[in-house]
């Protein structure tokens, strides 16, 4: 079997850059989070990684990110990587990103699937002002399950 269910918990600083108003008011902004995540596979055990996702997002000017995209690189400390994409969205009022996984190296290789996770986040300066008129920290954790195939994952 090669289809998982899995898990996945993790948790990180993104470090935000200027924001690029728009005409209407809103901002984009690029990101660089660096975190750690756990997935745990059903059947085929619990992975910790580091992670990298590198992307950008809109901001409003209630301070609202409704949307945004990053590309992520998640390392064991086998060095088996997996890549993927990560599309983040506003379901009424919860902030969510859904992970879509598109290969790997290792264990990883040919890996393919998807996690829907929710995003529960803040700025590390809880003093600074927000929505931020330059760059910021933000501290985030995101938890989530869906369905990976990993043919090389030994289950």
């Amino acid at each position: 079997m090669t289809d998982y269910t899995v898990h996945m918990a993790s948790g990180g600083v993104a470090r935000w850059g200027n924001p690029v108003p728009t005409a209407n008011g809103d901002a984009w902004f690029n990101y660089e989070t660096m975190g750690t995540v756990k997935l745990a596979f059903e059947g085929a055990g619990t992975h910790f990684l580091n992670a990298l996702i590198t992307g950008l997002d809109r901001i409003t000017p209630e301070g609202v990110v409704p949307e945004g995209f990053g590309h992520v690189q998640m390392q064991d400390i086998e060095g088996d990587t997996l890549f993927g994409r990560v599309t983040w969205f506003m379901e009424g009022e919860v902030d969510k990103g859904r992970f879509d996984f598109s290969g790997g190296t290792g264990k990883f290789a040919d890996a393919s699937g998807s996690i829907t996770a929710v995003l529960t986040g803040l700025p590390a300066n809880l003093a600074a002002p927000f929505p931020p008129s330059g760059p910021m920290e933000f501290t985030g954790f995101t938890e989530g399950t869906g369905t990976l195939t990993a043919p090389r994952l030994a289950g």
